[in-house]
């Protein structure tokens, strides 16, 4: 249920009780129906505008004292206006010559039930909100998680497929004879590789060092299989090492990079990330040569980064395809 459909059955339990706490004790039943049927008529009437009033106050109250410091005052602000235009109404509609000549004890009568009819309402919405925020922060929280994990596997599924490791070991074996010294270095940037993955599976958020010293492994492994046919710059300034974006995020994007184009030393792959001032936003582009068959995706490495940017509430992802670029533009994120 929703937290306006809820709000209105809060609206539905409450007005009655009101009312029945506003009548205990008065002696009714010896009062002409007409007379009464007025009265419950008018109480009615004046609790449901009230009320209305109160809530949307509280509402839009909430958009300027939010947070859990200023709940206080959002409540202490909501109660008094609700008292007090509470107030007037009934006395306006019960017993206008007492706005002309008024009594103390009289408008005390008024705001008494007015008052905590507004503490009432106050309070039942506060914990209402209280409830649904806690719900949907829950609920996002498992999202976050959900797309991290799926992220991660995705990641893991493609470096463990039979295609990049036919590839890693078929590199690694023509290096063994050729060269050991590189392949010893191709070992161990592959184990970086490994490691980097199994130990990002908990983490939603990576600074932004860790994962250019994972790239810079990961790309070691490509630039040994492909060459020249593959050049990656980064331009990257110390003091944007510690900002914070999605684990995995960077060889995600590099991934994309060489999995949908052409990589030959006729058609070299370029493979340019920096980062963009104000805001300040991690970019990675590519020379766009899309292979002749494209190669099957579900897009889910993107989506992922998306959506965990999106349940984060940072700055959208921006993507962008021109006729010879590829780019994807992520916020940076303080820590």
């Amino acid at each position: 249920m929703s937290a306006a459909k809820a709000e209105w059955r809060l609206m539905l339990i409450g007005i009655p009780l009101f009312m029945m706490a506003n009548y205990a004790g008065n002696q009714y039943y010896n009062q002409p129906f007409v007379a009464v049927a007025k009265k419950i008529g008018v109480t009615f009437i004046l609790a449901c505008v009230v009320w209305s009033g109160v809530r949307l106050t509280r509402n839009y109250l909430s958009d300027h004292f939010h947070g859990h410091h200023q709940t206080f005052k959002r409540i202490v602000v909501c109660v008094l206006i609700g008292g007090i235009a509470g107030t007037f109404l009934s006395v306006l509609i019960t017993d206008p010559f007492l706005l002309f000549n008024p009594s103390l004890p009289s408008l005390v009568n008024h705001f008494g039930p007015m008052f905590f009819f507004s503490v009432l309402i106050v309070g039942a919405h506060e914990v209402l909100h209280n409830f649904y925020e806690m719900r949907t922060m829950t609920q996002e929280r498992e999202a976050l998680k959900k797309a991290h994990i799926q992220s991660q596997l995705d990641s893991l599924k493609n470096q463990i497929n039979p295609h990049f490791l036919f590839n890693s070991l078929n590199t690694l074996s023509s290096l063994v004879s050729i060269s050991p010294e590189q392949a010893e270095r191709f070992i161990e940037e592959l184990s970086n590789v490994y490691r980097y993955l199994l130990q990002s599976n908990e983490k939603v958020l990576a600074p932004l060092h860790a994962e250019v010293e994972f790239v810079n492994s990961y790309y070691h492994l490509l630039k040994t299989r492909y060459g020249e046919a593959i050049q990656l710059t980064m331009s990257i300034d110390k003091m944007y090492l510690d900002f914070l974006i999605p684990s995995l995020a960077l060889q995600l994007l590099l991934e994309n990079s060489t999995k949908h184009n052409i990589i030959s030393t006729t058609k070299p792959l370029h493979i340019h990330i920096y980062v963009q001032a104000d805001p300040d936003r991690l970019v990675v582009t590519n020379n766009l040569q899309r292979k002749i068959n494209p190669v099957p995706s579900n897009k889910m490495g993107l989506t992922n980064i998306v959506k965990t940017l999106q349940l984060l509430n940072q700055p959208e992802v921006i993507i962008q395809e021109t006729e010879k670029e590829f780019i994807v533009s992520l916020p940076l994120i303080k820590q």
